[in-house]
């Protein structure tokens, strides 16, 4: 039994499996196996030679049927089933781990006495060009910590998640944060009792930000480590920024979601089918309800991402811009709220601006190193409470694998 799986779910990225299995390949622990699941329409975008390239016997290679079509959140769970290590936790293909990263986990495992969970999060290589042709790009990584961990309490960290403060579902940075199985490992027997429970772990519209409630009511003990474990290589062709930017494919997403539409009547705004804001409070009332609990999300702070996240949406039809406009009426004379008007796009660039969004959490350090001077920036972020970075250009991601103190 290895002491770590790793599954990658992957989707016509072989490139980029390419690097996620090139950090693993070359990490300092070596207890562990990696499960990739590739759900690949077009064998030709297939990643099977990509892993057999590195003749290492941990990775596991499987595509899923064809047919049903599993979507997102089924070739989630489609590679549970071949994980065999004492803690699971998943990668997504566009992600990477640090050479040290598995060693770095098990050493806070053994110091920890085995919690039950460990979440952390993740830096940023951005791209200079998205064609998938070159990789040369910038990495801001976040410095050593003083305190590498910290210990959590699952129930706080459940009230947050209902809470949805400012409006948003992700901690900074844009990471899911406690509970969740991407930047997070979870004792292997923890998730059999809940497939063994409810049918499923990933039952939800996300399969990174759906099912953390679940876990985290099966959490006695957790852990979030501070340094930042993974990179993540945002991508315009990314499905959650898809569905983020336009209405059609939100309802196509929500279609192949092994919840399906039915779970919309949870929502803050019930059947209202735009942001992911409204959909992860699907999945977060639903989970309340599901566990007999009498709390629900924060629908002031829900509807204030809602609204945010809507200036990002392209509609095929003024009909259906209509009908979602009625949908938000709706929830808003339930409550006695003034009626807001969702916004309708009609700058282009969604695309763009959506997958800042997914790197949000660099935006103001971006701003202090073009216009303030060096000698005052560890003054400035100290005030702010804002961990230091460092920016360093690379040809390949592959080169920042071996992080330099």
């Amino acid at each position: 039994m290895p002491f770590f799986s790793v599954i990658i779910p992957t989707k016509a990225r072989p490139a980029m499996v390419d690097i996620a299995l090139y950090s693993l390949h070359h990490q300092t622990f070596s207890d562990f196996e990696v499960i990739i699941t590739d759900d690949y329409d077009d064998e030709d975008l297939s990643c099977k030679t990509i892993v057999k390239k590195y003749q290492d016997e941990r990775f596991i290679y499987v595509h899923p049927p064809d047919d049903p079509v599993l979507g997102m959140c089924g070739n989630w769970e489609y590679g549970l089933q071949f994980a065999s290590g004492r803690y699971v936790g998943f990668m997504q293909d566009k992600m990477y781990m640090y050479s040290d990263t598995l060693q770095s986990l098990h050493t806070c495992i053994q110091e920890e006495k085995m919690p039950d969970m460990l979440n952390w999060g993740w830096d940023f290589y951005s791209l200079y060009q998205m064609d998938g042709k070159s990789f040369e790009g910038k990495l801001d990584r976040r410095l050593d910590t003083v305190n590498k961990w910290e210990k959590c309490d699952p129930k706080a960290a459940i009230a947050k998640k209902l809470d949805f403060p400012n409006g948003n579902f992700q901690d900074h940075g844009g990471i899911p944060g406690c509970g969740s199985l991407l930047g997070g490992v979870i004792r292997a027997e923890i998730l059999h009792k809940i497939k063994d429970t409810y049918g499923s772990v990933f039952n939800f519209f996300n399969p990174d930000y759906g099912p953390p409630l679940l876990i985290l009511s099966y959490v006695k003990t957790l852990v979030f480590f501070r340094d930042n474990l993974y990179v993540m290589i945002p991508l315009s062709d990314s499905e959650g920024i898809v569905h983020s930017i336009s209405y059609a494919a939100a309802c196509k997403f929500q279609e192949l979601s092994p919840c399906g539409i039915e779970r919309l009547q949870y929502a803050t705004v019930p059947h209202l089918r735009i942001t992911n804001t409204n959909m992860i409070s699907a999945d977060y009332n639903y989970t309340m309800h599901m566990l007999s609990r009498s709390e629900r999300c924060n629908e002031e702070n829900v509807f204030k991402g809602i609204i945010r996240e809507a200036e990002c949406i392209r509609y095929d039809t003024q009909e259906d811009y209509q009908r979602e406009n009625e949908r938000i009426k709706k929830a808003c004379q339930k409550r006695n709220w003034e009626v807001v008007k969702l916004p309708q796009d009609t700058r282009g660039g969604a695309i763009l601006q959506c997958v800042n969004e997914e790197k949000k959490g660099n935006i103001l350090l971006d701003l202090i190193r073009r216009v303030i001077p060096s000698w005052l920036k560890s003054v400035i972020k100290s005030c702010l409470g804002m961990p230091r970075y460092i920016t360093v250009q690379y040809q390949s991601p592959k080169e920042s694998v071996f992080r330099q103190c």
